[in-house]
């Protein structure tokens, strides 16, 4: 029997050979093909698509991909702006290659922060002293006017202040030196107050905080700063989408469609400006029961903790008395949680803060 491909039956009852096509009879099946797979192209490769978002980039970011004849595809994130940026306001969106978000990701730290807070911290503290709303002893501690160390009493508010965090469903109290006794909330209240009102200091703020507040976020590699799309400024993270869809759709925004939606943009604060607080202090009795439900919270939290097994070695050898003390912790915990949200429910009686005025 011959091996030849050419005269080799295609089967047992072929009349007719294989015959080799032709080099044109091959082509046009290449090209055949080709024209096939180029029409389902789109379809496979958006199936085998996968997308992911990292946190930085915020609530309601998308990615577009955009498909190539050559086979590549390119990826442009839509996302809430990295880092700091002048003027930039709490609903920006800008839109960046997906490949260059690493960048301003290990750019988004502001180089001039930590020299310009030790700036501004020793303008506001040399002012305060000078005018006797705050006081320095002998050993440098600095401390409000009847004696009590300013670090020490913010730092058992913030203590407190942490507890309260971890209480599921807490409403945390701002400024955290609410979480004070008296005599440091009225201190720090009125060291804030200061602050903010004497012109003189906030002129020497605004001074020092100049070359910071400039700086904007840049890919270190490429000097690249964020591009904004300013149409989208205002628009809610669960539309966003839509918006992008009619843009691409259409051509062009739909101002008459889509304002409707936006939000009022707020101007970001600088993490230097100098907020004011209305008089009075937070009800001392509701803040003493408040702190004592904390720190129930807290105690049966860490004996709960104390009880639960940890590893599947741990969880498989609990025995049936364990599970059912533990159970009993366990309510015990949860009416502590509600204890603290009934508590807390006083926070409209705080201070009330003033934002800082914007600059010119």
């Amino acid at each position: 029997m011959s091996n030849s491909r050419t005269s080799t039956p295609r089967g047992a009852n072929a009349k007719v050979p294989y015959v080799r096509p032709t080099p044109e009879r091959a082509l046009e099946k290449k090209l055949a093909s080709a024209q096939k797979a180029g029409a389902i192209l789109s379809e496979r490769v958006i199936v085998d698509l996968s997308t992911s978002t990292s946190a930085a980039l915020g609530k309601g970011a998308m990615i577009l991909h955009i498909g190539q004849t050559d086979g590549l595809t390119k990826q442009l994130a839509i996302h809430r702006p990295i880092g700091t940026t002048p003027k930039a306001t709490e609903a920006d969106w800008v839109m960046s290659p997906k490949a260059q978000i690493p960048g301003f990701i290990e750019g988004r730290e502001n180089p001039f922060y930590k020299k310009t807070s030790e700036a501004v911290s020793n303008i506001k503290l040399t002012a305060a002293k000078a005018a006797g709303v705050l006081k320095e002893n002998p050993d440098g501690r600095i401390t409000y006017p009847d004696g009590t160390i300013r670090d020490e009493g913010l730092k058992k508010a913030t203590e407190l202040a942490e507890e309260h965090r971890k209480v599921q469903g807490a409403k945390i109290f701002t400024p955290t030196f609410t979480y004070g006794p008296p005599n440091v909330q009225k201190g720090e209240r009125d060291y804030l107050n200061f602050v903010a009102n004497n012109p003189e200091v906030q002129a020497k703020i605004h001074d020092a905080a100049r070359q910071h507040d400039a700086y904007e976020t840049q890919d270190p590699s490429t000097g690249q700063t964020q591009i904004a799309l300013g149409y989208l400024s205002g628009i809610p993270e669960d539309s966003v989408q839509m918006v992008i869809m009619d843009v691409v759709r259409t051509g062009s925004y739909n101002a008459a469609k889509w304002d409707l939606l936006k939000v009022k943009p707020l101007v970001k604060d600088s993490p230097f400006a100098s907020w004011a607080y209305s008089e009075g202090n937070m009800p001392q009795d509701k803040m003493n029961a408040l702190k004592d439900t904390i720190q129930a919270h807290t105690k049966l939290r860490k004996e709960y903790h104390a009880l639960t097994p940890q590893g599947k070695a741990a969880v498989a050898a609990e025995t049936a008395d364990q599970k059912k003390i533990r159970a009993a912790k366990l309510v015990e915990l949860n009416k502590a949680v509600h204890d603290v949200n009934e508590a807390e429910k006083f926070k409209f009686e705080l201070p009330k803060a003033s934002r800082p005025a914007a600059k010119k």
